[in-house]
């Protein structure tokens, strides 16, 4: 399962917008974050039985409390037993449903197929607050060893515990509890497995200022499962950055992608800031996968070892890179598919579309971050028509891009007004 582009999409396309299946804030966030839609708290507003849990109206208090007041008595118990944030997010998956919910809809969870979703094969509308897409993806159950499966059994039961203990499967102690504790903690040891490797950060954006040049991180401040971005196969080089506004994910295109070409989103390691070594052995041990994008096939390099020696000039015929020496004396190079492409106006239009640079430049000294964003996109799409990556100032732009994106449409929030960067500091994408 996989996205590909039913038609060409530009640069800062907005290709998604999902809401997740199921959150949870990370604990040390819980006391700066709504516990339930992960907005920075103004006048917060708290649970009516614990201190932990914080909300920023009565509309996220209620939205929560249901099943919330399973978790909120152990909040601390939680905490000393060092339950991750993956924990947390398989404990909500089942108490935000009721365990007579589960009894009525068993059938729906008897066979995992991981095939479910495919376009080729669907009949109903792929929908994301829809149990049955977040229990039908990938897992690697079959490759897990003893000790592993052991493990989420292990906690499984101790999460099952927890909920027993919060009245979760009522007062009842017959057959009839036993079938649904069996139920529940079958569900609770294969949620494990699903969100190790299809479970996603919500973040927010850190600045310590209100301008550009300040200084700035994203965040995670929370976990979160988007079944139908989970969908999206990763790529060091990806196709999106994802922007969350509250709890709501928005996908945006960072590069153009034409009809027929796979989306690409990123797990973790970028490829101009990240070793392939180090990618490799991260990408390995956390999602079980060796990648093979076409960074790591052709081992690109770093965003700071990028020269000019030899640029990629993109063949209008067929879109593919023509790599062309700077060196070399012919001002004319072919492509595979017999195009020939003239080296000195594709030159003259990539010394054109530089003024668009320096366009947005200057309005980011005025502070003009929208209509600077915009220029850097349409610069974007431009660039990526004459020159194929990699190519160090196309990934500068996409800097620019992802970090005005957040300032306009993201979470934010404002941690100072001292302490500003160089202009020329690198953004931190990982």
């Amino acid at each position: 399962r996989y996205a590909v582009a039913t038609r060409d999409i530009k640069v800062g396309e907005t290709i998604l917008v999902e809401k997740p299946i199921v959150s949870h804030p990370l604990p040390e966030y819980m006391a700066q974050n709504c516990a339930a839609c992960f907005k920075t708290l103004q006048a917060p507003l708290p649970c009516t039985t614990c201190t932990r849990a914080l909300f920023c109206n009565l509309q996220c208090r209620d939205q929560a409390l249901p099943y919330h007041k399973y978790e909120c008595r152990l909040a601390d118990f939680f905490l000393s037993a060092g339950m991750n944030g993956i924990c947390f997010v398989a404990y909500t998956l089942i108490s935000q449903k009721c365990v007579q919910w589960f009894r009525d809809n068993r059938d729906m969870f008897h066979n995992h197929d991981e095939r479910s979703g495919e376009s080729k094969e669907r009949k109903d509308a792929y929908v994301s607050s829809d149990y049955r897409n977040i229990f039908n993806l990938v897992t690697h159950h079959k490759e897990m060893g003893t000790n592993e499966k052991f493990h989420r059994t292990a906690f499984s039961v101790f999460l099952l515990r927890c909920l027993q203990s919060q009245g979760y499967f009522g007062e009842d102690c017959s057959q009839v509890l036993y079938q649904d504790a069996i139920l529940i903690g079958t569900l609770l040891v294969h949620f494990l497995e699903v969100l190790q490797f299809n479970t996603h950060e919500v973040a927010q954006f850190e600045m310590k200022g209100k301008m550009f040049e300040d200084g700035s991180k994203s965040q995670f401040v929370g976990a979160a499962v988007y079944p139908t971005l989970a969908l999206f196969n990763h790529s060091c080089e990806p196709s999106v950055i994802r922007i969350y506004s509250a709890e709501t994910i928005f996908v945006q295109t960072i590069k153009k992608i034409r009809k027929g070409e796979e989306i690409f989103e990123n797990y973790g390691p970028i490829f101009f800031h990240s070793p392939l070594a180090s990618r490799q052995d991260r990408l390995s041990k956390q999602y079980w996968f060796k990648c093979s994008c076409r960074a790591c096939s052709n081992n690109w390099p770093l965003l700071q070892d990028m020269t000019s020696e030899e640029l990629h000039f993109r063949c209008p015929t067929c879109y593919d890179a023509v790599p062309f020496s700077t060196s070399s004396n012919s001002m004319q190079v072919k492509c595979s598919c017999g195009t020939s492409i003239n080296i000195l106006k594709s030159l003259k239009e990539l010394s054109d579309i530089g003024g668009m640079a320096e366009e947005a430049n200057a309005l980011l000294e005025q502070q003009n971050i929208v209509k600077a964003l915009e220029v850097f996109k349409e610069y974007l799409n431009k660039l990526d028509d004459l020159i194929a990556p990699p190519y160090q100032d196309y990934y500068k732009i996409q800097q620019n891009i992802w970090k005005l994106s957040w300032m306009c449409h993201g979470n934010k929030i404002y941690t100072s007004k001292t302490m500003a960067v160089k202009k020329n500091e690198e953004l931190d994408l990982d």
